[in-house]
């Protein structure tokens, strides 16, 4: 679909509904035609609110100065570590440039983990431990798995990393509803 198609087809679909929320993969590798279909939503008849789902491995300022709201979700991959476990100098600086971005509007930018087991959080923590102006932006863990099952293992160990350290757990909705039916 071309910009023009998308943003007519989040009209005609979206009823009442005013906020949308653009995911991926990975939508930054679109990052012009991205902004653009930001203000297009920001523009038209019916303002959207627009929220972004990146795992911030990349950064534009066109869609930073434009995105209601972004929900970063860094990932704890090996190639995104260095030797100690810590996240790599450029993928610090990306999700840095993202911080400084938002820095002035708390409520745009939150930071959401997916976790597996409670080893996980010293790994949160070391991110963290590189990121500088976190603080303000709420923090999110939520529990890996695209089946009710997986997620009832890993859903434990989330809820206790979030209390431990005063952050928000965030359930798998999608997941509760469709399983994991891929298209809904």
């Amino acid at each position: 679909m071309d910009l023009e198609e998308v943003a007519e087809t989040i009209a005609q679909y979206s009823g009442r509904i005013s906020h949308v929320v653009l995911t991926g993969g990975e939508p930054l590798l679109q990052a012009k035609p991205l902004a653009a279909l930001i203000a297009r939503l920001h523009g038209g008849q019916k303002r959207y609110h627009v929220t972004l789902e990146s795992n911030g491995t990349l950064y534009d300022g066109d869609v930073a100065r434009q995105i209601d709201l972004v929900s970063l979700s860094p990932k704890l991959l090996p190639q995104l570590l260095d030797a100690e476990g810590y996240p790599t100098l450029q993928y610090v600086h990306t999700l840095q440039d993202w911080l400084e971005a938002k820095q002035k509007h708390p409520v745009g930018l939150q930071l959401k983990f997916v976790v597996s087991k409670q080893e996980d959080e010293t790994q949160i923590l070391r991110f963290l431990d590189r990121l500088q102006g976190c603080d303000g932006h709420p923090i999110f863990v939520m529990p890996l798995g695209r089946t009710l099952s997986e997620i009832r293992e890993s859903a434990l160990a989330a809820v206790s990393i979030a209390i431990r350290n005063n952050w928000h757990y965030s359930p798998r909705l999608q997941v509760d509803i469709w399983g994991d039916r891929v298209g809904v």
